[in-house]
């Protein structure tokens, strides 16, 4: 889910600007059938401004790709000894909430 304002597409340089913010909600298929287990490969990866949920994929987006180009299924963000986040059975695990 983004939250964006497609009229008056808020300026970066001036975001204290008035708009009114839309949601943009994006969907994909649901993969039938058994899925394989994953093998994931771990990063180092701390989300920019945690406690928030938003678009900020840019970081977790790169460490994905190499992940795959290296032959593994994803990566598993972690900080200091801490996963940041995780997804298993349709549930995101975010530790600390």
């Amino acid at each position: 889910m983004t939250v964006f304002d497609p009229l008056t597409h808020l300026p970066l340089a001036r975001s204290s600007a008035a708009a009114t913010p839309q949601v943009l909600v994006t969907t994909r298929e649901v993969p039938s059938g058994a899925v394989e287990p994953w093998c994931v490969r771990s990063a180092t990866y701390t989300r920019d401004l945690p406690e928030v949920t938003h678009t900020g994929l840019l970081g977790a987006l790169w460490h994905r790709r190499n992940a795959q180009l290296a032959e593994f299924a994803g990566h598993l963000g972690v900080s200091e000894r801490m996963i940041s986040r995780w997804e298993a059975g349709g549930e995101a695990i975010i530790p600390g909430q």
